[in-house]
């Protein structure tokens, strides 16, 4: 008698631990699928920084060629209309090389042409220097 109420007993706490770990088992089985909907959306935000990051990174050294192109065609302009004839000659042949570059967008090429057609109208060039204006500016008479 005493085997079979031991028996029951044991039953009794047998279902009652299986129930138990069941329960335990299905909160865990939430926690999970918690979690990985948390590192997904941490994936999407982790890839969102990334792509920001990558565009900020193209806009700067946009910026940055940018500028340097516009200090580039300050310096050759300036020196494209100086008085002295050497200067002169490098500031058109800069010009020239600028104008003649990839790197420009069509903003920027507008400038290089200004540049060389004041440079043409200002000064007289022996014939180098005008064959490389002729390069940019119509009708220069070359």
């Amino acid at each position: 008698m005493i085997a079979a109420v031991v028996a029951g007993f044991n039953v009794y706490f047998v279902r009652k631990t299986g129930q138990e770990a069941t329960i335990v088992a299905g909160r865990s089985a939430d926690a999970v699928h918690g979690s990985a909907a948390a590192a997904k959306e941490a994936a999407a935000a982790a890839t969102k920084a990334a792509n920001a990051t990558e565009s900020a990174a193209r806009d700067l050294e946009a910026r940055s060629k940018r500028e340097e192109v516009m200090r580039e065609l300050r310096w050759a302009a300036d020196y494209a209309v100086s008085g002295d004839s050497e200067k002169a000659r490098l500031g058109v042949s800069q010009l020239v090389t600028l104008g003649a570059s990839t790197l420009l967008t069509a903003a920027e090429q507008l400038f290089v042409d200004a540049a060389l057609g004041l440079a043409a109208h200002l000064r007289r060039f022996d014939c180098l220097c005008w064959v490389e204006l002729c390069y940019v500016a119509a009708g220069c008479g070359c």
